[in-house]
């Protein structure tokens, strides 16, 4: 082979070589377009880390590429408060909720602002859309009782902490130790006044425990929805209700097996309770 040959294979290579290196260069210097995604991760990484500033210019960026994520508004919001803008960071909860609505959290993380800003109507509010929604959700119960404790509602407070508690809060036990030893047993929120005519069949029981639940009066509840197990030992609706009893009374053990009765008997609304709560 001449040396023509030789010198055609260099030439080739030379240039190969100056292709691969001007594409890695070009790589590291403009690198991959960056996403709203990536800029949300990046947020959320530097709120993490406290860097407030960071994550702020961070969920900006996410949101001048996708204006309708929720999660970056929401985000963004939180980043605001603990900066202290409370009206800007009052805009982004809004905004969530408006892309969200079914979405528990903004509901809370609004609530919590409120409280802050001592608009405890609007906070009691948010933070009862946030239970609807998610009858499990830890802080919204917590943030309902110091809303009720600041509005002088002592007794309501206590049990929305407990609540809390049972969830697995890790300040509940605190406010609960601090401000409620000396409260007696929490007492119904109004008064529930019997009917003259006593039950006689298992719905009229299970309608009786209904109307006890709704006043608070747990115990009442569950003696009501036992005589109606008794007297039907397939009502999946009452297994279920005893499990919210049960429950509010800060017996998430006890709740848990009703409300695996309650499913297993055919009564689906359990299984969200059970999914939320009970891990299964």
């Amino acid at each position: 082979m001449g040396a023509n040959f030789y010198r055609e294979i260099m030439s080739c290579l030379f240039k190969v070589l100056i292709i691969s290196g001007l594409c890695v260069f070009m790589s590291l210097t403009f690198g991959k377009a960056q996403t709203a995604e990536d800029f949300l991760k990046s947020g959320n990484q530097n709120l993490k880390a406290e860097k407030y500033l960071e994550a702020k210019k961070d969920y900006e960026k996410a949101l001048a590429l996708n204006p309708k994520s929720a999660q970056a508004h929401h985000n963004l919001g939180d980043v605001l408060y603990i900066l202290g803008e409370y009206a800007q960071a009052l805009t982004r909860y809004t905004q969530a909720i408006s892309l969200s609505p079914q979405d528990a959290e903004p509901y809370c993380s609004r609530g919590a602002l409120y409280f802050e800003m001592r608009k405890f109507k609007e906070a009691q509010a948010d933070a009862d859309q946030a239970i609807a929604l998610k009858p499990n959700f830890v802080n919204a119960h917590f943030l309902s009782g110091n809303i009720k404790w600041a509005t002088q509602q002592k007794n309501e407070a206590c049990q929305d902490w407990k609540q809390a508690l049972a969830l697995g809060h890790p300040e509940a036990r605190a406010k609960i130790e601090k401000y409620c030893a000396g409260i007696a047993q929490i007492a119904p929120s109004r008064e529930f006044k019997i009917s003259k005519k006593k039950p006689e069949n298992a719905q009229e029981f299970c309608k009786s425990a209904e109307k006890k639940l709704e006043a608070r009066d747990y115990e009442g509840a569950i003696q009501d929805y036992q005589k109606a197990i008794e007297l039907n030992v397939q009502y999946a609706e009452a297994y279920f209700g005893m499990g919210n009893a049960y429950f509010a009374q800060g017996e998430p053990e006890q709740a848990c097996q009703k409300w695996r009765k309650a499913l297993e008997l055919g009564y689906t609304q359990a299984q969200e309770m059970l999914k939320g709560v009970c891990q299964d």
